[in-house]
């Protein structure tokens, strides 16, 4: 399901204020939801995450800082050839010629690598990478490789200080921090 420039735009008209939630909710269905925050700039953080860190709750910088180390996401990541055998190294190359002779019985690996040589393979799909998680079962030699090539596809996911801040307020302003 994708989301189109002119439905942002109808939404971000819609919604009266920076954490109209319910507006947005009901504008998209759910699975536009966390798109449409990220567009929007409504946090991503609960008061239960905030109030786990054990920090002052006035700190909301250092908040940010705990909330976010270590905090990842996965992104749309077309890889090829060369990011294969970087990343991989030293098993890329065998990695290549096991796709290579699979493809020769299996049609969904043999367009695999056509994608891998024209480099719009997306090791951040979740197709992709439940097919590269099941390979890494059958080829354990592969495994640590396999990981290394996941993780081309993740990033940094911070939590900014006006997340937290957003958390720690409703839709009037009021103060939820306690």
């Amino acid at each position: 399901m994708t989301i189109t420039l002119s439905e942002i735009r109808a939404l971000s008209a819609e919604v009266t204020g920076p954490r109209d939630t319910q507006a947005i909710a009901d504008a998209l269905s759910v699975g536009r939801t966390r798109l449409v925050e990220r567009f929007v700039g409504i946090g991503m953080v609960t008061i239960e995450e905030i109030q786990a860190t054990g920090l002052s709750l006035e700190d909301t910088e250092a908040i940010a800082l705990a909330l976010s180390a270590g905090r990842m996401r996965i992104q749309p990541t077309p890889i090829g050839i060369g990011t294969v055998l970087a990343a991989m190294a030293p098993v890329g190359g065998d990695f290549l010629n096991a796709l290579e002779q699979i493809g020769q019985s299996d049609a969904n690996v043999k367009w695999a690598l056509k994608m891998i040589e024209q480099a719009t393979f997306d090791v951040g799909h979740p197709v992709t990478r439940a097919q590269l998680e099941a390979f890494k079962q059958s080829a354990p030699a592969l495994s640590a490789g396999i990981d290394a090539l996941l993780n081309v596809a993740l990033v940094p996911d911070p939590i900014s200080d006006l997340d937290v801040r957003r958390a720690l307020r409703d839709e009037q302003g009021n103060w939820l921090g306690g």
